[in-house]
């Protein structure tokens, strides 16, 4: 949660310093259907083509390049000559060819033309020469761009364009970061219970991390001086990102999900594939995957998860929600394509920000199925009760000093076999319930109580407890073993063995010797005309005799 409010109060930040207006006012106009043979040289002969940009989108191109080449003119406005040093930016990180040309003016009449060379920055950005000598520059900025582009631009301080840079520049880092913590974790957590989902989710954390270093621009910044095919990339990334989700999904809705429904989900599984090979298949049919992974197959996994959802099944409802964040920021930035929502400057940003969401909500499923498993594993199934492997931790926290008891208590039934035998299993599993329902509502917090297999219990009385209370409560503890218990019709009744051992306990004295020690009194309290409850101090619980019968509290009746 703490990440999520410092992703969104940078989001807020941005959004503030990208709300000004520009330092310098620059009239933009474009030539679009442009032959990539065309040069800078060349464009004086086509001044008439270039075509003004609407004012309502100052700052904004969108459009499409029928050669998949196009020219962007920046000129400056009347009033609009700039004293300071200024930086030209476009706001778009999956541009693998463009270039910036500076054409003056010189007093002589001549024309001077300037190649800029960009800034290592996440997106492409140019230190536009100083004008204070000479008659400010007009700006053409050639881009091959072969699909629709939707190209926010600005001409502002370098103060202002850095910061910006640095507050997205900082959500980058810090998704990536987040994502990957998320697969390291859930990496820790599969080598205590091993499932099936476990790799689906590590797979969607990973690939998600590496969406957002090349829907970022990080990766261009990193790798300047390459010229990387990043929409291909990003196409890629979504493929794997689209598998891993399925496959996690399909782990977790797979025994309720209907024949029909799973088969979809496999589907859109093994549909992800092609999109791995479409930039090797050509453009119509890149481009036709791009649709598939990017809108069709999110909406066709959020009709499905909606109807089980509906149904009430599983854990629908959670990867329905876990789900939502990313098809809306999905939803949100394509809608910009028909003019459906606004463009804002953090909308290249917004599917990391969902992908990253749905993650934290696929990761609480995880955990709380893994909570769920580990707890399961530590519990009794017939009477709810920590069973031994639950009696096994707290045996090596006792060994490794980290737990500290007063006494060690272990007790059997004595009779039990009779009542299995005379009334059933059904009676005896009845019996147990019933005996540990009652045990469990007298004891204090600083004990546990453990059914370690068949009719033997282990009580653990922490440290505090005096020796006197210590008495008082196995004393009450066996008289709510001795009271009736009735079934179908049957009351039957059973009496407690305890053998118990009391501190104080020495340093060097194993949780095993304890254990010992307390089934050696339990034993002898099973013979006949013994005590039902037999304590001993550790320090003279090896001299035990059943003559002697030491810490004898009442015998049984005959």
């Amino acid at each position: 949660m703490r990440s999520v409010i410092f992703i969104l109060i940078l989001i807020v930040s941005a959004n503030f310093a990208a709300a000004g207006a520009q330092d310098c006012k620059y009239e933009a106009s474009v030539f679009e259907d442009t032959q990539p043979s065309l040069s800078i040289s060349d464009l004086s002969d086509h001044t008439d083509s270039f075509v003004p940009l609407q004012e309502r989108n100052s700052g904004l191109y969108e459009g499409r390049s029928a050669t998949g080449t196009l020219w962007l003119r920046l000129r400056h406005s009347a009033g609009g000559h700039c004293e300071t040093p200024q930086w030209l930016q476009l706001k778009y990180p999956y541009l693998k060819d463009v270039e910036l040309h500076a054409v003056r003016q010189a007093p002589n009449g001549r024309t001077d033309v300037t190649s800029v060379t960009p800034l290592p920055l996440q997106y492409p950005v140019w230190a536009l020469p100083p004008s204070s000598d000479v008659p400010a520059s007009d700006y053409y900025v050639r881009i091959t761009h072969p699909d629709f582009l939707i190209l926010p631009y600005e001409i502002g301080s370098p103060r202002r364009i850095i910061g910006e840079v640095a507050v997205f520049g900082t959500i980058s880092v810090s998704l990536i970061a987040l994502f990957l913590a998320l697969a390291f974790q859930t990496a820790a957590l599969g080598r205590v219970l091993d499932r099936s989902d476990t790799a689906a989710f590590i797979g969607f954390a990973i690939s998600a991390a590496f969406y957002v270093l090349i829907s970022s621009g990080l990766l261009g910044s990193l790798f300047r001086g390459v010229v990387l095919d990043t929409r291909h990339l990003l196409l890629t990334s979504q493929a794997v990102l689209l598998w891993n989700a399925v496959v996690f999904l399909r782990a977790n809705i797979k025994p309720v999900a209907t024949p029909r429904i799973s088969g979809t989900f496999r589907i859109l599984q093994y549909a992800a594939l092609p999109t791995l090979l479409a930039p090797l298949l050509g453009h119509a049919f890149a481009s036709l995957a791009f649709l598939f992974a990017f809108i069709a197959a999110p909406l066709i996994i959020l009709g499905l998860l909606a109807a089980l959802a509906y149904q009430r099944q599983g854990q629908a409802t959670g990867l329905l929600i876990g789900w939502c964040p990313t098809i809306l920021a999905t939803v949100w930035i394509y809608g910009r394509l028909l003019d459906l929502t606004p463009y804002l400057s953090i909308n290249h940003h917004l599917v990391a920000i969902g992908l990253f969401l749905t993650a934290l909500r696929f990761n609480g499923v995880l955990a709380f199925k893994y909570r769920g498993e580990a707890r399961a594993a530590r519990t009794d199934i017939l009477t709810g009760l920590p069973n031994r492997r639950a009696m096994t931790e707290s045996a090596r926290r006792f060994d490794s000093g980290h737990l500290d008891l007063s006494a060690l208590a272990l007790m059997d039934l004595r009779k039990f076999k009779a009542v299995n035998d005379t009334y059933g299993h059904a009676a005896g599993d009845h019996l147990l319930k019933e005996i540990s329902r009652r045990i469990s509502a007298v004891l204090p917090k600083q004990s546990d109580f453990f059914r370690i297999g068949g009719d033997e219990f282990i009580i653990l009385v922490r440290a505090g407890i005096s020796r006197d209370k210590v008495d008082k409560l196995l004393s009450d503890v066996s008289e709510l073993v001795s009271q009736p218990v009735s079934y179908a019709g049957n009351s039957f009744s059973v009496q407690a063995n305890i053998g118990a051992i009391a501190g104080p306990m020495p340093d060097n004295v194993s949780f095993s010797s304890l254990m010992g020690a307390a089934d050696k009194l339990a034993y002898m309290a099973k013979l006949p005309h013994a005590a039902d409850i037999l304590i001993q101090p550790w320090s003279s619980a090896g001299t035990l005799t059943h003559e002697e019968r030491p810490g004898a509290m009442r015998t049984r009746p005959t």
